[in-house]
C-alpha cells in the first residue's frame, strides 16, 4: 500500500488555498520575493549599521546627560544617588567633565555611522524591489541621505512628542473620569498610540527612504505590519530581561546581545513589509530617484 507524500498533500493544499484567497496569494508571493531578494542577509546587513549608528546616539544622550547635570543641581544628586546604589564604579563627574570631547565625538559618529545606516535600508528596501540599490551620484545621494537622516529624525521627535502629549492626557482623562480602577483602557490606549506612530514611521522607511511614491493603499496594511511586529518584538524583549537581569552571568551580555537581536528581528520585519508592497497589485509606482522619474510598477486595482 502507497500512502501520500505529506509534502506534496500539503504543497496542493496551499496552491488550492491560494486559488481560493487572493490575500493568501499575495502573503505567498511576498514570502517568495523576500527569500528570492535575500531578505534575510539584507536584514543582517542593515542591523550591523544600524548597531554603530545606535551606539553613537548613546554616546550623544551621554553628553547630553552631560550638560543637563552642570545646569541642574537637583538632577545631578538623584543621579548621584542612582549611581552610587546601582553602577558604583562610575562617578558622576566623569558624566560632567566628558560632555563636550564625547558630544562631539558622538555627533560626527553618528552623522557617519547614521547615514551609512540610511544607505544600507536604502539599498536594501530597493533590492526587495528589484531597483538599482544605487542610484544616481554618489555625492548627491550622499547629501540626500545626509537630509533624509535629519528628516527622519525630526519626524522620530515630533512623533513622540505627539505621542507623549496623548498618552499624558489620555492619562489624566481616564484617572478624573473612571478613576484609578480603569487604568487599562489608558494602557490600552497608549499602544494604540503607539502602533499609530510606529505605523507612520514605518511608511516612512518604506516610501520616502527608497524614495518610491505609491498609494496610501499599498504601503498601509505592510506598514501596520512593521507596527504590531515591534511592539510584539518589545513585549518579548521586556519579558526576557526582567527574567535575566538579576543574572550575572547574562548582565555582562544582555545589553549589546539584545539590542543586536533586536534589531535584526526588526529589519527582517521591516524587509518582509517591502516584500509585501512590493509584490502588492494596487496601483502604481513611481520611482523619484530615476531621472526622469519612472513607473515601476502599474497593477490593476
Amino acid at each position: 500500500m502507497r500512502f501520500p507524500d505529506p509534502v506534496d498533500a500539503a504543497e496542493r493544499m496551499w496552491m488550492r488555498l491560494r486559488k481560493w484567497s487572493p490575500r493568501v496569494d499575495h502573503f505567498s508571493r511576498a514570502i517568495d520575493r523576500f527569500w528570492d531578494t535575500q531578505g534575510g542577509l539584507l536584514s543582517a546587513g542593515i542591523s550591523y549599521y544600524a548597531f554603530f549608528a545606535a551606539f553613537a546616539l548613546l554616546l550623544a544622550a551621554f553628553s547630553g546627560l552631560g550638560f543637563v547635570l552642570d545646569a541642574n543641581s537637583k538632577v545631578l544628586e538623584t543621579v548621584e544617588e542612582w549611581l552610587t546604589t546601582n553602577l558604583p564604579t562610575i562617578d558622576v563627574s566623569q558624566i560632567v567633565s566628558a560632555r563636550g570631547t564625547v558630544g562631539i565625538i558622538a555627533l560626527i559618529g553618528f552623522i557617519i555611522t547614521g547615514i551609512a545606516w540610511v544607505q544600507a535600508l536604502r539599498s536594501s528596501v530597493r533590492a526587495v524591489w528589484r531597483l538599482e540599490p544605487e542610484p544616481g551620484h554618489p555625492i548627491l545621494r550622499w547629501l540626500v541621505d545626509l537630509g533624509v537622516l535629519a528628516a527622519l529624525g525630526i519626524l522620530l521627535a515630533v512623533t513622540l512628542g505627539i505621542g507623549t502629549i496623548v498618552e499624558t492626557g489620555l492619562n489624566w482623562t481616564v484617572n478624573a473620569s473612571v478613576g484609578d480602577g480603569y487604568g487599562w483602557i489608558a494602557t490600552f490606549g497608549e499602544v494604540f498610540v503607539g502602533m499609530a506612530i510606529n505605523t507612520v514611521l514605518a511608511t516612512a522607511l518604506l516610501t520616502v527612504l527608497p524614495r518610491l511614491a505609491m498609494r496610501p493603499a499599498r504601503v498601509l496594511f505592510p506598514a501596520i505590519w512593521v507596527a504590531v511586529g515591534l511592539e510584539l518584538i518589545k513585549t518579548v524583549g521586556r519579558f526576557y530581561i526582567t527574567r535575566v537581569e538579576h543574572n550575572p552571568a547574562y548582565q555582562l551580555v544582555t545589553g549589546t546581545v539584545g539590542l543586536l537581536v533586536f534589531l535584526q528581528l526588526f529589519n527582517q520585519t521591516l524587509m518582509f513589509a517591502a516584500a509585501w508592497t512590493a509584490t502588492s497589485r494596487r496601483g502604481k509606482v513611481i520611482d523619484l530617484s530615476a531621472r526622469p522619474p519612472t513607473v515601476v510598477a502599474d497593477d490593476p486595482e
